[in-house]
């Protein structure tokens, strides 16, 4: 079975200042998983929908790092995190 992973960012810089201006961004991974032509899709209660598997990038500050910079996690973290819950 050939494995593929990609990552696409679907936003422009003029975008992101519009939007910006009116709602806080929140970083958001969803995960589209295809195979033998079905799509996974999972149950989202609060919506009362199926979505594809999504969720926010965790942050953190690290509690044994000197400096006080909050960590975030990686885009693929997140990814694999989500589809495989």
């Amino acid at each position: 079975m050939k494995q593929k992973m990609g990552l696409f960012v679907f936003k422009s810089a003029e975008m992101d200042k519009k939007v910006n201006a009116l709602l806080p961004v929140v970083e958001t991974a969803a995960v589209l998983i295809v195979r033998d032509g079905a799509i996974l899709v999972v149950l989202n209660d609060r919506w009362g929908a199926f979505t594809l598997p999504m969720t926010k990038r965790r942050s953190w500050a690290a509690p044994n790092v000197k400096d006080t910079g909050e960590r975030v996690e990686e885009w693929e973290d997140a990814a694999v995190r989500v589809a495989a819950d």
